[in-house]
C-alpha cells in the first residue's frame, strides 16, 4: 500500500466520487473507509495525511470517531477535514465534543475540495517570538522582510528608520494594509523608503491562531484563509459518469466554475487516477447562467461519446480552445507578474502594475478592465465583452514599463529584460510585433 494517503470516510456514492476526483486531481493517493469501524481498522496499519469524513455514517458520529483518536498521539495530530450540511454545522458551532481542523459544508465543489486539502497541508504552527526582530536594512533589505510577513501570513508592524527619516508598514496576515513616511502615504511613502540606501528596521510580530483552532474560529461564516465571509456555498454545476471501455472503467467528472476566470474542466479518472484533463476558460462576464449549464452537458457528453468509441485516446487535443492573440497577451502578463511577485513580493508588485496600468488607460481604455486574482488575468467590463479590443502595443508598452520600474527598484536584485521574462513565449510573441515598443 502507497504511503500517507488520504483517508476518505463516507459512504454516499456520489459524495465519495466527488471527494475521489478530487483527491486523485492533487496527485495524493488515497484510501475510502465506508464506516468508522472500516476507518478504525485502517488507522491500526497506516497514518494518512489527512482525514476527510462525513459528520454521520449509519449510527456512528464524527464526534465519537474523532475523540476515540485523541488519546492515541500518534494519530490525534493527523488534520481533518469534516463534511456536513450548513444545518448540521449551526447546531455544532456551540457543541463541546465536536472537533475538527475544517469543514466542508454540502453540496460543495470540486475545487473546493481542491482547496481545503491544499490549505490544510500548508498551514504551519506559527507562534509569534518573543521579543521584537530587529536590524539593518543592508543586511537584508525592505523587499525580503515584505516577503517574509506575506509568506508566513505574519500581522503586525515594520518600523523602519533613516537618519532622522522614520516610516511604518502595518501588514495583516501577510498582505500590507498602510503605509506610512512623514506625510505621505501609500505608493508615495512605499518609493521614498525604498529608494533608502540604508537604515534600520524592527519588525513586531503579533500572536497568530493556531491552525486548529482556525476553523471553529470561522464557524460562524463560510470558511476563508483571509478572515472575511466567503460567498454562500453554491450548488455544483456538473455531471458525473462512468465508462467502460475494452475492460476498462473511467469516471467522468464535468463542472463549470462560475467565478474568478470561468472554467470548465473535465476529469476522466481511472482506478481513482486522473488520466486525462480537459479544460476550457472564459472572461468573467462573457457568458450566462444558462449558457453555462449547456456547455457542461456538451462537453461531457462529447467527452463519454469519445471514451465509449476509441477510449482515451479518442480524446483529441482539438477539443481544447483554441488559443488568440489576447489569451497570449494575457499569458505574457501572467508569466511577468507572476515572476515580479516572487522575486518583489505581492504588495510591491501589485503596487506598480495597477499604477502604471493607470497611467496608459487614457490612450488604451481596456486596460482599466484588468483585474487580477493571483496570478491571473481577471477581465471585466469593455475587457470581457469585447477582448478583440486588448490590443499588442498597449500591452507591450505596460509590461516593459513594469519591467524597468521594477529594476529600478530592486536593489542587489537581478531583474531580466522583457525578452527574457517571457522566453517560453518569445516566437508566438515576435510573430505579432510584442516587442516592438523598446
Amino acid at each position: 500500500m502507497e504511503e500517507n494517503p488520504i483517508l476518505i470516510i463516507a459512504e454516499e456514492p456520489y459524495v465519495v466520487k466527488k471527494v475521489e476526483a478530487a483527491v486523485a486531481s492533487l496527485g495524493y493517493p488515497f484510501h475510502t473507509a465506508k464506516s468508522f469501524e472500516q476507518a478504525h481498522q485502517f488507522l491500526t496499519h497506516q497514518k494518512p495525511r489527512v482525514i476527510i469524513s462525513d459528520l454521520a455514517i449509519s449510527n456512528s458520529s464524527w464526534t465519537d470517531f474523532s475523540n476515540s483518536l485523541a488519546g492515541i498521539p500518534l494519530l490525534s495530530a493527523i488534520p481533518t477535514i469534516c463534511m456536513l450540511t450548513e444545518k448540521e454545522l449551526d447546531s455544532l458551532i456551540d457543541a463541546q465534543g465536536f472537533r475538527t481542523d475544517d469543514y466542508l459544508i454540502k453540496p460543495f465543489r470540486l475545487r473546493e475540495v481542491r482547496a481545503r486539502i491544499q490549505t490544510l497541508l500548508s498551514l504551519r504552527k506559527r507562534l509569534a517570538p518573543p521579543s521584537p526582530l530587529r536590524g539593518e536594512l543592508s543586511d537584508i533589505g525592505l523587499i525580503p522582510l515584505l516577503k517574509l510577513a506575506e509568506r508566513n501570513g505574519l500581522s503586525g508592524r515594520l518600523r523602519v528608520s533613516s537618519g532622522k527619516r522614520e516610516g511604518e508598514l502595518l501588514f495583516h496576515e501577510g498582505e500590507v494594509a498602510r503605509v506610512m513616511l512623514g506625510g505621505l502615504k501609500g505608493r508615495d511613502a512605499l518609493e521614498g523608503i525604498l529608494s533608502w540606501k540604508g537604515g534600520a528596521f524592527t519588525l513586531e510580530i503579533e500572536g497568530v491562531i493556531l491552525p486548529f483552532y482556525q476553523g471553529m474560529r470561522a464557524a460562524d461564516q463560510s470558511y476563508s484563509t483571509k478572515g472575511e465571509p466567503s460567498p454562500a456555498p453554491l450548488i455544483p454545476l456538473g455531471d458525473l459518469s462512468q465508462v467502460e471501455y475494452e475492460g476498462e472503467v473511467f469516471q467522468v467528472q464535468t463542472e463549470f466554475i462560475p467565478e474568478e476566470t470561468p472554467t470548465l474542466t473535465t476529469l476522466i479518472l481511472r482506478g481513482g487516477e486522473v488520466v486525462k484533463k480537459i479544460k476550457r476558460q472564459w472572461e468573467l462576464g462573457t457568458i450566462d447562467f444558462e449558457e453555462e449549464k449547456k456547455l457542461v452537458r456538451q462537453q461531457h457528453s462529447q467527452v463519454v461519446s469519445r471514451l465509449q468509441q476509441g477510449g482515451v485516446s479518442a480524446l483529441e487535443p482539438s477539443m481544447l480552445e483554441p488559443r488568440n492573440n489576447y489569451r497570449l497577451l494575457l499569458k505574457a502578463v501572467e508569466l511577468i507578474y507572476s515572476y515580479m511577485r516572487q522575486r518583489l513580493g505581492s504588495f510591491i508588485s501589485t503596487t506598480y502594475l495597477l499604477y502604471l496600468k493607470e497611467l496608459l488607460t487614457a490612450k488604451y481604455p481596456y486596460l482599466a478592465e484588468l483585474g487580477f486574482t493571483g496570478n491571473k488575468v481577471v477581465l471585466s467590463g469593455l475587457a470581457a465583452s469585447r477582448p478583440e479590443l486588448i490590443e499588442v502595443e498597449g500591452v507591450s508598452l505596460w509590461l516593459l514599463m513594469f519591467v524597468k520600474k521594477c529594476t529600478s527598484l530592486a536593489q542587489g536584485l537581478n531583474i531580466p529584460p522583457l525578452e527574457e521574462l517571457t522566453s517560453s513565449l518569445r516566437p508566438q510573441l515576435q510573430s505579432i510585433g510584442f516587442y516592438s515598443n523598446k
